[in-house]
């Protein structure tokens, strides 16, 4: 039962990461960052990681300010670098528990960002 709860988290992921990739990524051969507010389970990084393999991304590293034990090195497994200040152990972990204050910042807040990026000159 454990490995169709694993396999479903991850499923359920894959086309919530993909609509993002295909709106925003035009990466051919070139290195890749993958930036979050920390890893808890890392079932949506290593989905992240997937897409950006399957798009043909060089070398990809994760910076993270924080993580659990497991899933840090789980992903670290997956890419060429993972950079993570403060790694966690124990039964269950939350990222926001890393946090002195916490706040989820809305999607259409991040795709509002990724637009303007997108058209400035570079």
């Amino acid at each position: 039962m454990l490995g169709f709860a694993l396999y479903y988290r991850v499923e359920f992921q894959i086309p919530k990461i993909n609509l993002r990739f295909f709106i925003y990524l035009e990466l051919g051969n070139r290195s890749a960052i993958l930036v979050d507010d920390g890893l808890a389970s890392g079932f949506t990084m290593r989905v992240a990681v997937a897409a950006l393999r399957n798009a043909g991304a060089g070398r990809i590293a994760v910076a993270v300010p924080t993580a659990h034990r497991h899933s840090a090195e789980m992903i670290a497994r997956e890419v060429e670098t993972l950079y993570c200040a403060n790694i966690r152990g124990g039964l269950s972990y939350a990222v926001a528990s890393a946090y002195r204050h916490w706040s989820d910042v809305a999607e259409e807040a991040v795709v509002k960002i990724l637009e303007q990026f997108k058209t400035k000159d570079r």
